[in-house]
């Protein structure tokens, strides 16, 4: 379901039309080593920023992990060999070999609020890509195993929509699961966020976690792994849970779902992450790295 860029020619001319002091190098995959090398040609400091990790793209990929993780982190250490600093939000040694010189920040759209007039229903929402590294089958144990018959509303499309469904029949919970169709307009997802009794991150390999800090921002009350960075962000709005533990999960839920929400700390949680705030601190960081004549913003 992912689009696959071709070619970096038009990427290339636009780096010599900007004349950058630095390129932030998102994409490991797309021409990494030419376009630092393009960037290196202009004078300007390159920083991948590692958005992604090598267990979360093993875990999306019908190969066994054993085969896929070697070989993907040959492929990243590769891409990343050029490049002056690395930017994460995760460890990067297991997957890199070198550890992350910068923070990777993360800001919230102003659509994102606390909005106590919202009326909260009963429900249990899981929003996002529908597969497999998501956790989402997960998230239909859970709900089984829960001592709640909270119903459990799917949001988003991918390759298991219909997978879904088929597992909530076998584990006799297809009454409390609905789908609903991708929603893509902010102001109509945080209201989705802010109705929720729970909003739930059931993946265990994510690499931040937008869906969690996003609902939290919107006063929800939110449940994710222990292992998302953006549990950290969130504090205690979050409930959390042990990797590879559907029952853990279904126990954060039910806590969670007794838990009235605290809008006074979602509105903080929005005061620290706008994004001016957020572009400020990055600026920073990277005048700390690079020098101030280095950087001219």
């Amino acid at each position: 379901g992912y689009r696959v860029p071709v070619g970096v020619g038009a990427l290339k001319n636009r780096l010599r039309a900007l004349e950058p002091d630095v390129v932030l190098l998102h994409d490991p995959f797309w021409g990494p080593l030419g376009v630092t090398q393009t960037a290196h040609e202009l004078g300007a400091r390159v920083v991948a920023v590692h958005h992604g990790s090598v267990d979360l793209t093993a875990a999306s990929l019908p190969l066994p992990g054993p085969c896929t993780r070697p070989l993907l982190r040959r492929w990243l250490r590769r891409a990343y060999r050029d490049v002056e600093a690395v930017m994460s939000a995760v460890p990067t040694w297991r997957d890199i070999g070198v550890r992350a010189d910068l923070a990777l920040r993360f800001g919230l759209e102003d659509a994102f609020r606390p909005r106590p007039e919202t009326a909260r229903g009963d429900h249990v929402l899981y929003a996002g890509r529908l597969a497999l590294e998501k956790g989402v089958l997960r998230l239909v144990d859970a709900a089984a195993r829960s001592s709640i018959p909270w119903p459990l509303r799917v949001v988003g499309t991918g390759p298991l929509r219909e997978a879904v469904l088929a597992y909530a029949r076998r584990r006799g919970v297809a009454g409390r699961v609905t789908l609903h169709p991708f929603v893509d307009d902010r102001e109509e997802l945080a209201r989705t966020y802010a109705a929720s009794r729970v909003v739930v991150m059931p993946g265990e390999h994510e690499t931040f976690g937008l869906v969690a800090f996003e609902a939290a921002a919107s006063g929800a009350r939110v449940v994710c792994c222990t292992t998302a960075p953006s549990a950290g962000a969130i504090g205690p709005l979050a409930h959390t849970f042990g990797p590879r533990d559907p029952g853990d999960l279904a126990a954060a839920i039910d806590a969670a779902h007794g838990t009235a929400p605290d809008h006074a700390a979602a509105r903080a949680l929005v005061e620290r992450h706008t994004w001016p705030a957020v572009l400020a601190a990055e600026l920073s960081d990277l005048t700390g790295r690079f020098g101030a004549s280095a950087v001219s913003g």
